[in-house]
């Protein structure tokens, strides 16, 4: 049974059903899911355990950077702040509701650990994300398993237009946490819109559509390049990937290990972005493997390996 523990883990174990034994955390419900776990390895049970998180450094940056662009002021000097945010020592002191951004930056290390040693293995969505996780929570774990599941997307197929089209796909965020996103392509010569959920937009170029609007489905088929909006998971770039979309994503979602080619950038560093778009446009992509990929059912094996 799958027991899950945050809006984005209840998401996730909606995709599965129920294949296997785990529990499932957003960061930000960690305590709740620690309680779950260690009662169920009080029972003897053996299960999966599986952190959904995205680097404080990220959400910091598009944070500060939703405010920054929600009034308005001329090109050069919104370039010349956002560039600023790629700055760590810059970034620490930045104020955020009155209190230093460095606040925000902290991981609880500690407790990601507890929750890891109660945990026969661990779930990653890529490789990428085994190594951010060793690497920002300094957190061993006895093992670890792949698990990948393209995200589920209307039904639509590639027939690009013949002017350059592109879509921020970022249907579970609010029109201002795409401000960075939206902001890096104001420079470019190409039509830009953001498929997102509710909320005003931000002052930029780009054009946005609520996720729901039945025109959605004709602007993806439309697009030149899909810029997918998630962080850490490589399910929308699969799945896009497996239709034929050009497609860009972070580099922390490991979209790389699975799709080819794949423009890349850096969340923190908005012309990144920019320059992703334009390796991608028109370029189709295609997955690299069968998906899904899921772990095997936990055996007495899986605690000694």
């Amino acid at each position: 049974m799958i027991y899950a523990f945050g809006p984005e883990s209840a998401a996730l174990s909606a995709r599965l059903g129920d294949p296997f034994d785990a529990v499932l955390s957003d960061i930000s419900h960690l305590q709740e899911a620690s309680v779950q776990t260690r009662e169920r390895r009080a029972r003897g049970e053996q299960l999966y355990g599986m952190l959904l998180w995205v680097e404080p450094r990220i959400a910091v940056t598009w944070f500060i950077a939703s405010k920054l662009l929600a009034a308005p002021s001329s090109l050069d000097h919104r370039n010349s702040s956002i560039n600023s945010l790629q700055r760590l020592d810059y970034l620490q002191n930045v104020l955020v509701n009155g209190q230093p951004a460095s606040l925000l930056l902290a991981l609880p290390s500690e407790e990601v650990r507890k929750f890891a040693e109660m945990t026969a293995v661990q779930l990653f969505r890529s490789r990428c994300e085994v190594k951010r996780f060793r690497e920002n929570f300094n957190t061993p774990f006895r093992e670890w398993e792949l698990l990948v599941v393209p995200a589920e997307l209307p039904d639509v197929s590639w027939r690009p237009t013949r002017e350059p089209l592109v879509v921020i796909w970022a249907p579970y965020l609010s029109a201002p946490e795409t401000s960075f996103l939206a902001f890096a392509l104001e420079e470019l010569h190409a039509e830009t819109w953001v498929v997102c959920s509710d909320g005003d937009a931000p002052d930029v170029r780009a054009n946005y559509i609520h996720r729901d609007d039945p025109r959605v489905r004709d602007l993806l088929g439309r697009a030149s390049c899909i810029v997918d909006s998630s962080l850490s998971d490589p399910a929308a770039a699969i799945a896009f990937a497996e239709r034929g979309f050009p497609v860009v994503s972070s580099w922390t979602t490991g979209a790389a290990e699975f799709v080819s080619p794949v423009g890349l950038f850096i969340p923190w560093a908005h012309r990144t972005v920019y320059w992703g778009v334009l390796q991608s446009l028109g370029r189709p992509a295609s997955a690299r493997h069968a998906f899904p990929v899921m772990p095997p059912r936990l055996t007495n094996a899986a605690m000694s390996r």
